[in-house]
């Protein structure tokens, strides 16, 4: 896979703009790739093969003929890029996300389809069904 090119490719896709990096600025396809491609190893090989079907056309001709021309390796640079753009962490504070939280359980606290009224007139409809035989 040559990252030269899918450098050339991942800033098609995202460029630097509004104060955001680009991909390859981001590392998109030098160490967070790396990190994508140990949990899909299965992007590898698509993505070894852009170099073929992206042969001897400037990076945004590629980009727009790629869907077409090669479908695996599009949705794989598609996929591997955008992953390891998100996993840097300067871009996760930049857009202001922190990551996944747990958020604790109330065992106390009533159910949202409990309060407001939401299911009175399903509970004062009764039941509705048939019986199976």
């Amino acid at each position: 896979m040559n990252r030269e090119r899918l450098a050339e490719l991942a800033d098609q896709l995202i460029p630097a703009e509004s104060g955001m990096p680009s991909a390859s600025e981001a590392g998109a396809v030098a160490e967070w790739l790396d990190a994508v491609l140990a949990a899909r190893p299965d992007f590898a090989v698509p993505l070894a093969g852009l170099d073929g079907s992206t042969a001897g056309l400037e990076p945004a001709e590629a980009i727009a003929a790629l869907p077409e021309r090669d479908p695996a390796g599009w949705s794989a640079l598609t996929a591997a890029v955008v992953a390891a753009y998100y996993m840097n962490p300067d871009v996760c504070a930049r857009i202001g996300y922190s990551g996944q939280q747990a958020i604790p359980l109330d065992p106390d606290a009533r159910p949202d389809y409990l309060q407001d009224g939401l299911l009175h007139s399903v509970k004062s409809r009764g039941p509705v069904y048939r019986a199976t035989p």
